[in-house]
């Protein structure tokens, strides 16, 4: 273990890195199949494996079509459906040693044609403060897709709100106060929404963490809200700043997982922690009990249900998987971003594969049965490396 640190203007941050003893087993691209109607993009990404169970994000790997007529991909590992066929996308990484590694996703290219956009767009939002926006698809076969980084996206006065496309759809920040239309566009179809920016001030700020009492290994998510002079509430979980007390005992974290898509407090040592919320110079706080307990067993679930020896899914999704971790002291809790997940890859008998990129997202390939499984292996905080399975059943 070693302590990182950074100063500038006086100023001092540091952070700890802990190295494994572990064995690269192999890579994996997320999704491992994809099913685009033409002009439709989708974001790759790569893991490496490890014999510890471990999942580690790539940094940059490259990325190639089998055949650039069907689909062509960037090197971000944005690929497009380009015309009707099936594809393979190849990744290619390398490991510290400069061994080449190399994995692939099918992309499946079909000929559906776009007959309406439904944007997640908020109605109102605060000068100063921004929000992730996104477009979803229904088509002509009746799927309905995420359009991620395929639409073009707009803004009716840009003096009032800006809108920055990027992987995931866009992020509207509200620069004015006024009326505007975010709008996006794909295929000659467009959506649009009408936005009131308003200039009014941050009254107090809430924090909800559902389990503040937590045993080693263990994380709970963590929501912000905000209100306003106005009396408008909105999600600030985006936009606040998190810090702890005691950040070996619970840390607070929005992004230091990248396969995870939430704010999270992770318990790290046994003991107490404040972890608290900052925007605009108010805040919010909450106590955190971190017990010394051992994981014990672990199970899996479908998104909010409970955990289950059999799991059903209904419909294209998105949908995902959860880990479950049952420990020494008798107390359940959300250990999903401290697993990785299989089956990962395509292969005889798969109908489902199981994201290491966004730890527990599944993709649907086929009806019928297979069993997933998830290893859970955070060693750096002395916890066994412990597995679940379960059956998952695709109608």
């Amino acid at each position: 273990t070693a302590e990182v640190r950074s100063s500038y203007d006086w100023h001092t941050g540091t952070t700890m890195v802990q190295v494994f003893n572990s064995t690269l087993t192999g890579v994996e691209v997320s999704p491992a199949q994809a099913r685009l109607p033409v002009g439709v993009a989708v974001k790759l990404g790569g893991v490496f494996s490890y014999t510890d169970g471990w999942a580690v994000e790539i940094q940059n790997p490259d990325w190639s079509s089998q055949n650039s007529s069907i689909a062509r991909v960037d090197t971000n590992g944005v690929a497009t459906g380009l015309s009707r066929g099936t594809t393979s996308i190849l990744m290619y990484a390398y490991d510290s040693w400069g061994m080449a590694y190399e994995a692939s996703a099918s992309i499946e290219v079909t000929s559906a044609t776009i007959q309406r956009i439904e944007l997640d767009v908020p109605s109102r939002m605060v000068v100063g403060l921004a929000a992730r926006v996104k477009a979803v698809g229904v088509f002509s076969d009746g799927s309905r897709i995420d359009l991620g980084p395929s639409p073009v996206w707009s803004s009716s006065n840009t003096t009032l709100a800006r809108i920055v496309p990027d992987t995931r759809g866009a992020k509207v920040t509200a620069q004015a106060a006024g009326s505007v239309t975010i709008g996006a566009s794909f295929g000659g179809v467009s959506a649009s929404v009408s936005v009131t920016l308003a200039d009014t001030d941050l009254s107090s700020l809430s924090m909800s963490v559902p389990q503040t009492t937590l045993p080693i290994g263990a994380t709970s998510t963590v929501r912000v809200e905000g209100l306003f002079a106005d009396n408008t509430r909105l999600d600030l979980t985006d936009s606040v700043t998190f810090d702890s007390s005691a950040p070996d005992i619970a840390q607070i974290t929005n992004g230091m997982f990248g396969n995870a898509l939430a704010a999270y407090v992770i318990a790290q040592s046994a003991g107490t922690a404040t972890v608290k919320a900052s925007l605009n110079g108010k805040s919010a706080s909450a106590t955190i009990t971190v017990r010394g307990a051992n994981l014990s067993s672990l199970s899996l679930a479908l998104g909010a249900n409970a955990p289950s020896s059999t799991l059903t899914l209904t419909g294209p999704g998105p949908h995902q998987l959860r880990a479950v971790g049952t420990f020494s002291d008798g107390t359940s809790a959300d250990v999903t971003v401290f697993c990785s997940f299989s089956p990962g890859k395509l292969g005889s008998g798969v109908v489902a594969t199981i994201s290491n990129v966004i730890a527990g997202r599944v993709t649907v390939i086929s009806t019928g049965r297979e069993t997933v499984s998830a290893t859970y292996a955070p060693s750096f905080i002395g916890q066994p490396t412990v597995g679940g399975s379960a059956t998952l059943i695709v109608q």
